[in-house]
């Protein structure tokens, strides 16, 4: 649960794909598909990235106590922050907690 329109009954999912080297981040809030919400990440340059798996994990990295999403792309580490409705690219210059805490 991220907090946009979920429960523990109807938590948001989530999708992450690498579409022909496309980063594309897809959320369903409340599990619900009609209002999908679509995130372009980066677009992946060099050998055998069309095969490059994204992966994410959600944990508040501000410490407002919203979960925010980070984004694993090989050894590439994107963060996404939780606006409360959706997730926004961390802008230069935004301080955030990556460790362990």
């Amino acid at each position: 649960m991220v907090g946009h329109n979920d429960s523990p009954a109807n938590p948001s999912h989530f999708i992450f794909l690498n579409l022909n080297r496309h980063v594309i981040i897809i959320e369903m809030p409340g599990g619900d598909p009609a209002k999908a919400r679509i995130y372009n990440g980066p677009t992946l340059f060099g050998d055998g990235q069309d095969l490059t798996p994204v992966t994410a994990e959600f944990k508040d990295v501000t410490g407002n106590g919203r979960l925010d999403m980070i984004v694993h792309i090989q050894d590439q580490t994107l963060v996404y922050l939780n606006d409360g409705t959706q997730f926004v690219p961390l802008r230069p210059g935004q301080q955030v907690n990556l460790g362990n805490g």
